[in-house]
């Protein structure tokens, strides 16, 4: 029998392994059959029965129902027919006791065929990967004890190196997990975008995640709000909520874009205090701005620039990251209404990251676009260390010149124009480019020169310098948040856009924060990557309920 239909690539259990499989998984099982039966059926009686929705009101199926389902998973984990079932139960009586039944008195094989052919064959092979999985867990090297285990626990790693077969996954089960998860993601994060109207109030119908599934779903399909709230609509069950196009865009607009703002921030923040999902220790960030076309009328939000793609018009956006070598987070995006108000808004940003987020501020990385006055000002009345790329004149040059010999060059006493008594000069350093930084290979200088408020004669700047690549991940998080997070918006509403902005934010949040949690799911691969795609894929068919219940089933 073939126990995966569901489109998984992991093995069946123990009938399909190969006879040297076999033999090897044998020499490193610690305990006999019948106690991964028990296991097996632990997890099935405990999890699988009361807690999913795969079998619907198991509390309420009396015992002999319940029982008939146990045998039922037990034929499926041994492949047995109904005899060899019969014989099991006769056999051993610990695992006929926990199906329910006696093994001094075990049911004829033609009562078990009749009994469990009454009940979905498909529902107990997908029960019996489960509940193999989770025994897997039990007696393997390096299995998550009983209570780290979801409903669908994936084979432990360990598995895989046994029976010396590569670790894959089908991308059915990749999906089915990262759907769950996200479900809990929304479940965290959507309590801080409700609007202030009563959840419980008759003419109360469209809650905030239904919101969210639809933006999800125009950034996937590339479509404008109006056409995808209809083809959504369309394409879901009777009983799935989808809003209109003027529904979503009245919830935008009665806001003031700074609270749509700091709803997004307090949800992102609201994430990242779930288990393991940040860096370990204190948090850098990296602050840069952006532009997004604008071919609509002349507007006072919108600014010119260098002629892109026939327009000369560009709406204007500030984006704030948490950066790591492994996790960079975009903790809040807010349009400007001018590039003068870039100082105002990290201002913003910055102090309600300090209020909301539950984790240590390190420094913060600006390119060299941000050596300014107000944003130096901006860091020290905030009480954040900076890190700027400076520009190649005045003293931040001669430290150039002075580096050029190979060697790094400082000073901590660089006056800094704009800067008042008694805070009008910075620290600087100039080290060399670390081969493979981004544009390294084109860039005239060798070195590169920067002003803190470090120390920097008591400072690594080695270990500066190379951080300071990290600040990278801000404009790749930028170009992810506008061009694969993000559907179509031809709107001239700031809320509006706000909202789309920081929808993509919590997209691209969920991404990275699911490329580094669901390995954990599925037996911990060395190489797996969820793209973008599949992500916004799972947040479209999360169901946030269930995950608030502690179901984590998909719709």
């Amino acid at each position: 029998m073939d126990r995966d239909r569901s489109g998984t690539s992991d093995p069946a259990p123990r009938g399909s392994l190969s006879p040297k499989q076999e033999d090897k998984l044998n020499e490193w099982e610690p305990s006999p059959e019948a106690e991964y039966a028990l296991d097996a059926l632990t997890h099935f009686k405990s999890v699988i029965g009361p807690e999913g929705n795969l079998i619907s009101n198991w509390d309420g199926l009396d015992d002999d129902s319940q029982s008939w389902y146990c045998a039922g998973l037990l034929r499926e984990l041994f492949d047995d027919g109904y005899r060899e079932l019969e014989e099991r139960l006769d056999s051993q009586p610990r695992v006929a006791a926990a199906v329910g039944l006696s093994s001094k008195d075990p049911p004829h094989y033609s009562t078990l065929s009749r009994q469990i052919g009454k009940l979905d064959e498909n529902t107990l092979e997908q029960a019996a990967r489960w509940a193999n999985n989770a025994a897997l867990h039990q007696f393997l090297p390096r299995g998550n004890s009983p209570d780290a285990l979801s409903e669908a626990p994936s084979k432990p790693r360990s598995y895989y190196e046994i029976v010396d077969e590569e670790w894959s996954v089908g991308m059915d089960e990749k999906m089915r997990q990262a759907t769950r998860i996200v479900g809990e993601y929304l479940a965290l994060t959507t309590p801080h975008l409700r609007s202030d109207r009563d959840r419980t109030a008759p003419n109360f119908k469209h809650p905030i995640e239904s919101f969210i599934r639809l933006l999800a779903h125009i950034a996937l399909e590339d479509w404008h709000l109006e056409s995808g709230a209809d083809i959504l609509r369309w394409q879901s069950d009777d009983d799935v909520d989808v809003p209109t196009a003027s529904t979503v865009r009245k919830y935008a607009r009665k806001q003031e874009v700074e609270e749509l703002e700091e709803k997004f921030l307090k949800a992102s923040c609201a994430l990242l205090e779930r288990e393991e999902l940040l860096p370990p220790g204190p948090v850098h960030l990296a602050y840069d701005v952006t532009k997004v076309r604008w071919y609509g009328a002349e507007h006072e939000w919108t600014s010119g620039g260098r002629k892109e793609a026939n327009t000369t018009d560009f709406w204007h956006y500030a984006v704030l990251s948490a950066t790591g070598p492994d996790r960079n987070y975009v903790l809040g995006a807010t349009p400007m209404k001018k590039r003068t108000e870039i100082a105002q808004a990290l201002r913003r940003l910055l102090r309600r990251v300090h209020t909301h987020a539950d984790f240590d501020i390190g420094r913060i990385y600006f390119d060299s676009e941000m050596y300014r006055e107000d944003i130096v000002t901006t860091c020290r009345e905030i009480g954040a260390n900076f890190l700027i790329q400076a520009k190649d004149t005045g003293d931040p040059g001669r430290l150039l010149e002075e580096a050029r010999g190979g060697e790094p060059a400082k000073s901590s006493n660089i006056e800094f124009a704009g800067l008042t008594s008694p805070n009008k000069r910075v620290n600087g350093f100039a080290y060399p480019i670390h081969p493979g930084e981004v544009g390294s290979d084109n860039r005239e200088e060798s070195h590169t020169a920067w002003i803190t408020d470090h120390d920097v004669d008591a400072r690594d700047l080695r270990g500066l310098a190379y951080q300071y690549r990290n600040r990278w991940q801000v404009e790749t998080a930028i170009r992810q948040l506008k061009h694969d997070f993000q559907g179509r918006c031809a709107s001239d509403n700031r809320g509006v856009r706000t909202m789309y902005l920081g929808a993509a934010q919590l997209f691209f949040n969920y991404w990275v924060a699911l490329n580094h949690e669901l390995p954990y799911h599925l037996g911990q691969p060395a190489t797996f990557r969820l793209n973008g795609q599949e992500t916004l894929h799972a947040v479209r068919g999360a169901d946030v309920e269930s995950a608030r219940r502690g179901d984590n089933t998909i719709i």
